[in-house]
């Protein structure tokens, strides 16, 4: 089956990137970041102890890491367009359900549909529309297309703590879930799989029969190991983005005003996610990683400052930690991008992500069970940045060795 050729590939690349952005927002923005607004409504109203809010969403995390198992198998049924718009339907149905939920268990069915989007139409996806339809500038292109999930925190989190208090949880829930409907109609409409009109399968589908998977690298092992460490301590930090509004509101912080914080680390992300893709071009991946991981370190430490009840440090956490935040997702695709083949960027973009979600999987439920043993999040917060280091270590030296191997003009396999 083929679609009609797009008459102006050049302008209609934009309108699938436009189109992706609204994917990930659902998948990577609303269903991830945007539960910051209902976290704390949850433990209040539903009655949860911080560990089964926190066990809740990591359900999401552990559905999802599944679902990137069958990838493959899903895009070889469906396709790019009809695939990703189902992505976005799982996550209408996942918020439906929750607007239906009254205990632990219906939030673990919510949280489970969330992740079969989340794991189905996450960035691993995008990146390859991306690198279909962009034969220059594609780190702008996934920078702009993934700042998009940045309007979650800056206008979804605000207006849904605005309306649970004004007319209840379920019906914000349930609001939440048309909406979703709406963009994965919209997606259905304007999504293309490929600039020439025809349909055809992800990349790595014969890849994987043809080639070991050491066969899809071309750096040494160490560094393919270094890579695979910084990826799963991204996984680690991950679950830093879902608990700031508790992260505040659990220590006495009005939820409107947790709620302008998460929004002011949504804005952030949006800029940080937009010059990212460009600072690397600019700077090369090794300077531009000092300011975005280090900007993301130094975040999570200065939100362990929350007891101390100071807006200033509390807006310069979230602008530090929004900025930071890109390395998480996009920060994967250039990973992939230094130590992959280039015929085999999918296979290992995948592989990545697998790592990626099994980190968050681990780490789900520990902020979680940290406040029930020690009454606060800071002490979880503390841990999260301290991974953030290490994978700030892991990614430098790989990109530093990597660096001096394009000035030697020689990749060791």
């Amino acid at each position: 089956m083929s679609f009609r050729q797009p008459k102006n590939i050049r302008v209609y690349r934009w309108v699938v990137g436009f189109s992706s952005a609204l994917v990930l927002l659902c998948t990577s923005g609303i269903a991830t970041t945007g539960m910051n607004a209902y976290q704390p409504f949850i433990i209040s109203v539903s009655g949860l102890t911080n560990a089964q809010a926190s066990t809740a969403m990591m359900v999401r995390n552990l559905v999802g890491f599944v679902a990137i198992f069958f990838l493959e198998r899903f895009y070889r049924i469906t396709n790019m367009r009809l695939g990703l718009s189902l992505s976005a339907l799982s996550i209408a149905a996942g918020f439906a359900v929750y607007s239906r939920a009254t205990g632990f268990w219906g939030y673990c069915l919510g949280s489970a549909l969330n992740g079969i989007g989340y794991g189905l139409g996450g960035i691993v996806t995008v990146s390859v529309m991306i690198h279909r339809w962009f034969k220059d500038h594609q780190g702008l292109a996934l920078g702009l297309c993934s700042a998009c999930t940045g309007l979650s925190p800056v206008i979804a989190i605000p207006i849904t703590t605005s309306m649970i208090r004004k007319y209840s949880m379920p019906f914000t829930f349930m609001a939440t879930s048309v909406l979703m409907a709406g963009i994965a109609a919209l997606t259905f409409l304007l999504l293309r799989d490929n600039p020439d009109g025809s349909r055809s399968n992800i990349e790595w589908e014969t890849q994987k029969e043809r080639f070991a998977r050491a066969h899809c690298y071309r750096t040494a092992p160490k560094l393919r190991y270094f890579a695979m460490f910084g990826v799963l301590m991204m996984g680690f930090i991950q679950p830093s983005s879902t608990h700031l509004s508790v992260l505040y509101t659990h220590e006495g912080w009005d939820p409107m005003l947790a709620s302008y914080f998460v929004s002011v680390m949504g804005i952030a992300l949006m800029v940080g996610k937009s010059i990212y893709g460009e600072a690397v071009d600019l700077l090369g991946s090794y300077r531009a990683g000092f300011l975005f991981y280090g900007a993301q370190v130094m975040g999570l430490v200065l939100c362990c400052g929350a007891a101390v009840m100071n807006r200033p440090l509390a807006f310069a956490a979230m602008a530090l930690l929004g900025l930071g935040y890109p390395v998480l997702s996009i920060g994967q695709s250039f990973m992939a991008d230094i130590v992959a083949k280039p015929e085999h960027f999918a296979t290992v973009l995948k592989q990545f992500q697998i790592i990626y979600v099994f980190g968050t999987l681990l780490a789900g439920s520990m902020p979680g069970i940290i406040a029930d043993l020690f009454d606060s999040y800071i002490p979880a917060f503390a841990l999260m940045a301290l991974m953030a280091l290490l994978c700030m270590i892991s990614v430098q030296y790989i990109q530093r060795q990597s660096r001096s191997s394009e000035n030697m003009n020689t990749i060791k396999e």
